[in-house]
């Protein structure tokens, strides 16, 4: 049997923010690959969050819809306001 041939890669990242310290080092995780490969990564996840987004729209439309022509429960407007307050508190 042939033993496959195993390499090893030591990556040193060291960051400085002198102008701001309370907001200083490394904010976001960092991203390795070709430049097309993370921008259609990037692009795939804001397409994603506006889906969760009108979603989340949507159920706060239906929901007061239902309160306005149905037996007006509160809970619906609770509902829909907690769908809208997470949107925001997501995005």
């Amino acid at each position: 049997m042939k033993q496959k041939d195993v390499f090893e890669i030591d990556i040193i990242v060291q960051a400085a923010n002198f102008q701001d310290p309370r907001n200083g080092g490394i904010v976001r995780s960092i991203k390795f690959g070709q430049e097309e490969m993370i921008f259609r990564e990037t692009q795939l996840s804001i397409t994603m969050q506006l889906l969760v987004a009108v979603v989340l729209i949507l159920h706060a439309i239906y929901s007061v819809i239902l309160y306005l022509l149905g037996n007006k429960d509160r809970r619906l407007l609770f509902f829909s306001v907690l769908t809208i307050s997470i949107m925001f508190f997501t995005f």
